[in-house]
């Protein structure tokens, strides 16, 4: 992680407790506005730190997935997203056919109770 990634992702750790909880307990947050507006960056920029949020703060790669897993124009991915998406619900491609059990699974280890409403349009 360079130092300028460092720099951003801590300008979010504070925040990260709490969003966790809310996102928990079934809370509709906007995820990447968020983090985003805390971060200073767009929320296209955003996807480039995800995958370091995710590899040093383990505890919080459900928010990192969240982020990662909504394009900026609909609930597709972004390309360049879809390699450490697929890392994060430990399969070897995003578009593989275990990807939506993959990605139901993760977010219920991470006891989130909205994964069910992730799109999936590769079904």
């Amino acid at each position: 992680m360079t130092p300028k990634q460092k720099s951003r992702i801590e300008k979010i750790l504070p925040i990260l407790p709490q969003l966790l909880k809310d996102l928990q307990s079934g809370k509709d947050r906007d995820v990447r506005q968020m983090l985003a507006e805390e971060m200073e960056v767009t929320e296209r920029e955003l996807k480039d730190y995800m995958p370091d949020l995710a590899a040093n703060f383990p505890e919080y790669e459900a928010i990192a997935a969240l982020a990662l897993q909504h394009g900026t124009t609909d609930d597709m991915p972004a390309s360049e997203a879809k390699i450490p998406l697929a890392k994060l619900y430990g399969i070897k491609a995003y578009h593989s056919a275990e990807m939506p059990e993959a990605r139901k699974a993760f977010f219920k280890r991470h006891n989130l109770k909205f994964f069910d409403s992730l799109r999936d349009k590769n079904a």
